[in-house]
This record gives C-alpha cells, sequence and structure tokens, in this order.
C-alpha cells in the first residue's frame, strides 16, 4: 500500500493533480515511514508557516516595494517606487536590522490561499509587509516634507507570474521526492525513516549528504534493510554500513546481521555472519606455542651463552 501511495503522488504530479491533494498524500506516507520532517513539511505547505524563520527559502519571492504618497488632507494620492538604495542611512540601518532584503516576500500562507491568489486572475498582488507600520513612521519622520506630504501605505507588489513561479516550484519538490524516493526504496516495501528524512532535507535545503548517507551505492553509505520479510539491500561502496539481512561490499565496510561481507578490516555483528580480510601474520613464539613447543626463558639463556662462549675461537 505503501509504494502504490507513492506511486500515486508521482502519477498526481505527472497529471497535474491538485497540489492540496498531493501534500495531503505526502502526510500519509510520511506517517507510514515514521518521519516526523515529510510529516511537518507538508502540513506547513498546506496550512501555514508558522514564523518567518521557519519559512524555507523557496518560498522567499522578489517583489517590487511601493509607496503611496499623499497631502496632508489624505487627497492625490501618488505611488512610488523605492529601493534599497534610494532610502537614507537610518531606515538602511533599520533593514539591515530586520536581517532580510526590502524587497523580499516571505510566503508563509497555506497552498490553498496561493493557489487561489494565482488564479484569482490579478496580474498584481498587494501584500503588506509586516514591517510596514515601522516603515512609514520612519518615512514620514526623515524622508517626506511633512508639510506637503504625508506617506499613507507601503507594500510589496508581487507580480501574478512569481505567484505561479512558486506553484511550479512546490509541485517540482513533489517530484524531487517521488524521485528519491524511488532510488531509496525497494519496490512494494516502505519507504525508511532515514530516507524519507533524507530526502525531505534535501527538497528543503538543496543539501544531497543526508540522501549519500542512506544509499547502499556509495562510499560510505549506509543501508537499512526495510519493513517487512525478506528484504534485503546491498551496500557496495567503501566504508558502507548494512544493517539487516544484506550483504555489504568493499573495504572497511560493517554490516549487523544475520548476513555476508567481503573485503579488507571489514566487520560483521550477528548469528552465521563471516569476514573475509587478509590473514594476520604471526609471531614467532606465537606460532611455536601452537605447535606445542614451548621455549624457557633458561633455555634461552643457555643458547645465548654458548654463543658467547664460541663466539672467540671463531676470531
Amino acid at each position: 500500500m505503501a509504494q502504490s501511495l507513492l506511486a500515486r503522488i508521482e502519477a498526481g504530479v505527472l497529471n497535474n493533480e491538485p497540489l492540496p491533494d498531493l501534500l495531503q498524500k505526502c502526510i500519509l506516507l510520511g506517517g507510514k515511514a515514521g518521519s516526523e520532517k515529510m510529516r511537518d513539511w507538508a502540513r506547513q505547505e498546506l496550512g501555514g508557516y508558522p514564523g518567518i524563520p521557519a519559512i524555507p527559502e523557496y518560498r522567499k519571492l522578489h517583489a517590487q516595494v511601493k509607496v503611496v504618497l499623499t497631502n496632508p488632507s489624505g487627497y492625490n494620492p501618488q505611488t512610488q517606487s523605492f529601493s534599497t538604495g534610494q532610502l537614507p542611512d537610518r531606515l538602511r540601518e533599520f533593514l539591515s536590522k530586520i536581517g532580510a532584503p526590502l524587497e523580499q516576500v516571505p510566503l508563509g500562507i497555506g497552498i490553498g490561499d496561493l493557489d487561489a491568489m494565482a488564479n484569482s486572475g490579478d496580474s498584481e498582488h498587494r501584500l503588506v509587509p509586516w514591517w510596514s507600520d515601522n516603515m512609514l513612521a520612519l518615512l514620514n519622520e526623515h524622508y517626506v516634507n511633512r508639510e506637503t506630504t504625508t506617506a499613507r501605505d507601503i507594500y510589496w507588489s508581487l507580480s501574478n507570474t512569481a505567484l505561479k513561479g512558486l506553484l511550479v516550484q512546490v509541485r517540482t519538490k513533489l517530484a524531487e521526492l517521488v524521485a528519491e524516493l524511488d532510488v531509496l526504496t525497494p519496490d512494494d516495501v516502505l519507504p525508511t525513516k532515514a530516507a524519507a528524512d533524507a530526502v525531505t532535507i534535501f527538497i528543503l535545503t538543496g543539501d544531497r549528504n543526508e540522501i549519500n548517507n542512506v544509499r547502499q551505492d556509495v562510499s560510505g553509505g549506509t543501508a537499512i534493510a526495510s519493513h517487512g520479510e525478506g528484504n534485503s539491500v546491498a551496500v557496495t561502496g567503501d566504508g558502507g554500513t548494512a544493517t539487516g539481512s544484506q550483504t555489504a561490499g568493499g573495504d572497511g565496510s560493517s554490516v549487523i546481521g544475520s548476513q555476508n561481507v567481503s573485503g579488507e578490516g571489514n566487520t560483521v555483528t550477528g548469528r552465521d555472519s563471516s569476514g573475509t580480510g587478509p590473514e594476520k601474520k604471526e609471531g614467532f613464539f606465537k606460532r611455536f606455542r601452537k605447535r606445542g613447543i614451548i621455549v624457557g626463558i633458561a633455555g634461552i639463556v643457555s643458547a645465548i651463552v654458548a654463543v658467547l662462549e664460541w663466539a672467540p675461537w671463531q676470531r
């Protein structure tokens, strides 16, 4: 059922199934794999992110910053674009404290709301920055002539093209999730927690290190037999680790369970396990002890004395 669920997500991506439906399936798949990371990602994409620090980088879009200027009575509005370079030093200092570019829009709302915005027919979306009140106060105090002008509103002007591009990115993340899990998961078995976690980290950050750690065909990889009877995987990279009923090949590999391992310096743990490696050379006295011959200390001393007594006659 789990593999068919993964296949259904793949089919849904290819058939342009609505993103909310695909993400709900990811919650189910993450639950069956025991991956809290996958469940959290899918949940937050559906329901929204709790704060700006939690918003992934691919959801931070670029938009124009615009300010609406009026006369002191609030009439004759004019809209102007702003960029960081146009602002006075004090406002630049304020932006440095924010820790984000003026034009960066962190979109933390749920995927359903984003989809509705993208399909609303609007070519531009006016979004109120979270720092708008402080910025308006600074603009009115230091930027405009208060006798003639008032900064009334400030907003991000986000193009609908950019918003639709974000939805394409989320769909691409789902395609990457399926593709990577296909590589890490044998047919008809559940993805392991390690595999699901690693793939989620990859689609959020682009970092493949965690994926490489759980792949069995790369050096230093770790392979874990999936759930169910009779499932097995093989580690082929040097320094790999196999856990479950598997075979590990490559120098410095190790396996845990009832398995076979080949290569130099490998280790195995479990019943009926066997390791092959270079035969260690034994010392001279150790070999003699194995043959039942014990050379006493007195015998060694006598031999040395005989040599010393015989040596002068050879000069």
